[in-house]
């Protein structure tokens, strides 16, 4: 094999894993190794005109809709978000072996890992109903 051939699949790897960091946009099922009893939740971002991004996060579990983010800071293969709102923020790193985001969510001066891997477009699209006055149906169950 030859250098120019090596360095051009070693810049593809880097330059992938590089691309699929940076795809921030849509959501992102969250899950937070608190213990006893991990959380789940969802997180929401949007890349906005100028080039950055602006989220929000959904826990279910605690109620939690919609809370904004403060910041939405990407950095190369670094994440750094901050909801003010629920004194919380999340700072990791792109892990290509897991297709995710990896790192700390940070909360009342703990830390506790946490991951990020993007939802599929199916299972992010909500149904939403043709009239606003009438409540959205849910998703079809999937049929064994």
């Amino acid at each position: 094999m030859n250098i120019r051939l090596i360095g051009a699949v070693i810049a593809t790897l880097v330059l992938g894993g590089t691309a699929a960091a940076q795809s921030l946009d849509g959501d992102w099922s969250v899950r937070v190794e608190a213990q006893p009893d991990p959380i789940d939740a969802v997180v929401h971002l949007t890349k906005d005109a100028k080039g950055g991004y602006s989220g929000s996060v959904d826990v279910p579990a605690q109620g939690i809709s919609a809370q904004p983010s403060e910041t939405v800071s990407l950095d190369g293969q670094s994440l750094r978000l901050t909801f003010a709102g629920i004194d919380g923020s999340f700072a990791g790193h792109w892990d290509a072996a897991k297709a995710g985001w990896v790192g700390l969510w940070t909360q009342n001066g703990e830390d506790v890992p946490m991951t990020m891997t993007h939802l599929a477009p199916a299972a992010n699209t909500p149904s939403k109903s043709a009239d606003p006055a009438q409540p959205a149906l849910p998703a079809p169950a999937p049929r064994s």
